[in-house]
């Protein structure tokens, strides 16, 4: 339904082929905001899919690309249910809790569970070397906004998902971001 293009600067949505929707709570969001990914297959006419939402949170940017093409260009930012809103409404994605912890350093591995909105626990491995990670979740509480609670455990490891994929953040509340 798209592709990349050599200025790796999201990716050109094949808008003859599908139509691509960016929305919170069912309705479009802004140019360039964060929200659910729908997907309206343009082609298939003996199962059409109208609106499908396709699990992935992301922005769709409808400005000319710096390589000349003018189609819509998708940012997928990770997966819906991996997605925290905080107690302000914000909205905080894996990988920017992923950047946003480990450019600190004395973290090897890290899982973040939202339990109830804004009451989350945090799993660290401390790095080799490191002595404590001990600022780590007062430091993820100003990334969560005001109101959050952060309960961190120091651990050994972090065990994946029953299926074998390990994810860094879970949100149980996940449904707030519509």
């Amino acid at each position: 339904m798209a592709c990349e293009c050599e200025r790796r600067d999201g990716l050109h949505v094949f808008e003859d082929l599908f139509l691509v929707e960016v929305v919170r709570h069912g309705a479009p969001v802004a140019d360039g905001e964060l929200g659910r990914i729908l997907v309206t297959d343009l082609g298939n006419h003996a199962m059409p899919l109208i609106r499908y939402d396709i699990g992935d949170a992301g922005r769709l940017v409808r400005e000319r690309c710096p390589c000349g093409r003018t189609s819509a260009r998708l940012f997928v930012e990770g997966r819906v249910q991996d997605v925290i809103v905080t107690g302000d409404g914000g909205i905080v994605t894996n990988d920017q809790i992923m950047d946003f912890i480990y450019a600190r350093g004395d973290v090897d591995e890290f899982q973040l569970t939202e339990r109830t909105p804004g009451r989350f626990e945090l799993l660290v491995v401390p790095a080799p070397g490191a002595v404590t990670s001990s600022r780590v979740d007062h430091d993820v509480l100003a990334l969560l906004g005001p109101g959050a609670t952060v309960k961190r455990f120091d651990v050994r490891s972090i065990e994946p998902e029953s299926s074998g994929k390990f994810r860094f953040v879970r949100s149980a509340t996940f449904d707030r971001f519509g």
